[in-house]
């Protein structure tokens, strides 16, 4: 495969209008250009009567080369310019492949495509190892490039990956995005098929250094509708309840094997209160409280059930959770502090903080029979109450 760039002049106030160009567009083959003022790349896949339309992974909200500039919304402004234009073909002269895939990350990640035969394509951070085993593809880093017209601080300009594939083998790819860094990434497939047909796809989610969120590709070079891209998850979140020692609140977070920060919202049915957990994948888990109630400076709830997607109700032995506090008035933070978690399978969970010692005393009894045992720990340790499976346990 061979790449060729296009450097149209040495600056542009608006995007240049060259034959080339749009030839590739009209064959439907898109274009990595690069924006100098700004320090970016980005894709044209389209051409408009002035400008054209684009694909922007880290500025994922920008649709046309010549949108106004919305940071908080996501929309990037390039003025209707880019400088340089990057084409991968075999042959000169604009040819669409046979089928082709094009696979775009802005984030501060790696990415790693395995194919249906096992061969990979990419780099493993975590490893530290590079794969270039995929016959008629390329692995394309595009580091930010900071110059004087960039007016964002460098820490907001992703750096670029893109994995291209020539006729790639239908079946089901494996892809991997795998955190370098901590912050929010785009991540934009597009495949054609046989005939020309396209098949877009966009994802935004959160990473960390070391953290892989799967992809599972499906790819057919006969009909475009059915190359898919999901995230490959089908394990179900489970669920923390804890004290909110700034806000005084009963707290409920998601936990997950993929998504960092899972959704939670909360509904009120015939005087039940239900949390729900949704991760990226679109698993489900239910948390439901019979009761709950806050009163001045005391909380009382009860748990009854659990419901992983749509499966059947899991119901708890009846377990109940106590939080009472009282606030230093000079300072504001919790003087004292007592949490009860209590079950009728014998779970029995006691901790009492005092500010003066700056310790927390813990009590557990865990089976019917066994004796309690007590711990002093330093500083004010909240007791969590987490799911697993179904199963009611306790962290602290």
């Amino acid at each position: 495969m061979v790449r060729f760039s296009f450097n149209p002049k040495t600056d542009w106030n608006v995007a240049p209008t060259n034959s080339r160009i749009e030839n590739y567009l009209n064959s439907g083959q898109p274009i990595v250009v690069y924006n100098k003022k700004v320090g970016h790349y980005l894709i044209l896949d389209n051409k408009l009567s002035t400008g054209y339309t684009v694909k922007d992974p880290a500025w994922y909200n920008t649709k046309t080369l010549n949108d106004i500039q919305n940071l908080t919304g996501h929309v990037r402004g390039y003025a209707n310019y880019f400088s340089t234009a990057n084409i991968f073909t075999h042959l000169e002269t604009p040819k669409l492949a046979v089928a082709s895939m094009y696979i775009t990350l802005a984030s501060p990640a790696e990415l790693l495509i395995i194919d249906p035969q096992g061969r990979k394509l990419g780099k493993d951070p975590v490893a530290n190892t590079s794969y270039e085993e995929i016959p008629d593809a390329a692995y394309v880093y595009d580091g930010p490039i900071v110059t004087s017209d960039t007016d964002l601080d460098p820490v907001q300009i992703h750096e670029t990956k893109e994995i291209h594939i020539e006729a790639p083998l239908d079946g089901k790819y494996q892809l991997q995005v795998i955190g370098t860094g901590t912050g929010i990434y785009g991540l934009e497939l597009t495949s054609f098929d046989s005939q020309g047909n396209s098949q877009n796809q966009q994802f935004h989610s959160e990473t960390i250094p070391g953290h892989m969120t799967p992809y599972a590709i499906s790819f057919d070079s006969a009909n475009s509708t059915n190359i898919v891209t999901k995230i490959a998850d089908e394990i179900p979140p489970e669920i923390e309840v804890s004290f909110a020692t700034t806000t005084q609140q009963l707290v409920v977070r998601g936990r997950d094997n993929v998504t960092l920060n899972p959704v939670v919202s909360v509904s009120e049915h015939n005087k039940e209160t239900t949390y729900q957990v949704n991760d990226e994948a679109g698993n489900t888990t239910k948390l439901i409280f019979p009761r709950v109630k806050q009163e001045g400076k005391e909380i009382k709830a009860e748990l009854k059930s659990t419901q992983y997607d749509n499966n059947p109700i899991i119901k708890f032995p009846k377990t109940e959770l106590s939080y009472e506090w009282s606030i230093d008035k000079k300072t504001g933070e919790i003087k004292e502090l007592e949490q009860e978690i209590e079950s009728e399978d014998a779970l029995k969970v006691k901790a009492k903080y005092n500010q003066k010692k700056n310790e927390t005393e813990v009590t557990t009894k865990k089976g019917r029979g066994e004796e309690k045992t007590s711990q002093t720990l330093p500083g004010l340790v909240i007791i969590k109450i987490i799911t697993k499976t179904g199963v009611l346990g306790v962290e602290y």
